[in-house]
Parts: C-alpha cells; structure tokens; sequence
C-alpha cells in the first residue's frame, strides 16, 4: 500500500474513530469503554496478523525506544514485532507480540501512566500485562495504529 494510501484509510478511520474518542483504560463511561474495547480489539487484530494465538502472547504497544529496551529482556524466539511502518505509517508506534510466560515480572523497568493499580507511601501494586509495559506510550499515536489496523481492510489477511 503507498503512503499515500494509507494515510488516507487512517484518516477516514481515525475520524470515524473520533466521534467516541476518550482515553484507553481510563474511564467506565460509554465513550471511554468505547475506545478502550476499538483498543483490545487492535491487539487481537496484531495477533491474528501474526498468526499467533491470544492465550499465548501478549500483545505491547510502544515506542521504537520501549521495543529496544523490552527486546533487550527477552529472547528473541520470544516475541515478534510489527510496525507502524510495515502497513504505511510513520507514526512511530509498535507491536510486540510476546509469548506471555516471557514476560519479566517485577518492578516494571519503566513507571508511570497505567503501569501501578495502586499506589501508597510504601508500597505498589503493579498492573497486570501488558499494561505495565505500555508506560510513556502515546495513546493518541497507538490510537492511530489502531485505528488503522481495525478499519483498514489491507491490514487484515
């Protein structure tokens, strides 16, 4: 697909997308829920792409960086990875698909946004995968990867 192309499916997706925009894992009102179901939605679609099965990887959404950092972790028979560049998009987002036993536990290796459920002088309780890597991740960038995954017909197989 040229570039041309596809950032014409994203911009007609991501307008679609528009009307019930609101942050991802953030909200229980109808539009939050909305985006957030159009966002899982997006990892399975990753997953099918790869021809990978949902209850054996996890799919991450992140930065170049955070994709270099999370690799450096892992094996590399342990992961595969789109970008937003193999569909046309240079938006600078990516798609980890992880075996989900290989993913580190602990204290997330980058914190922040939703990485931590809950927080006390003390203590954390770190949020389960693959939210605890998706620190610092753009949801307006993820979003549009999204949107172009879900609503962009040459994505899918």
């Amino acid at each position: 697909m040229s570039d041309s192309k596809a950032y014409e499916a994203l911009e007609q997706s991501v307008f679609s997308a528009l009307e019930t925009y609101s942050n991802v894992h953030r909200g229980s009102g109808h539009f939050s829920m909305a985006t957030t179901s159009l966002f899982e939605k997006a990892r399975e679609i990753v997953l099918e792409y790869l021809n990978l099965k949902k209850d054996k990887y996890t799919v991450i959404f992140c930065t170049p960086s955070r994709e270099i950092a999370l690799r450096a972790l892992l094996n590399p028979l342990d992961y595969k990875c789109i970008s937003s560049l193999d569909i046309g998009l240079s938006i600078g987002v990516r798609a980890m698909a992880v075996r989900s036993k290989a993913l580190p536990g602990g204290v997330p290796f980058q914190s922040g946004g939703g990485t931590a459920r809950l927080v006390a002088r003390d203590w954390v309780v770190w949020a389960d995968k693959p939210d605890r890597f998706e620190a610092g991740t753009s949801d307006n960038q993820c979003y549009n990867l999204c949107q172009s995954i879900t609503f962009n017909p040459s994505v899918r197989k």
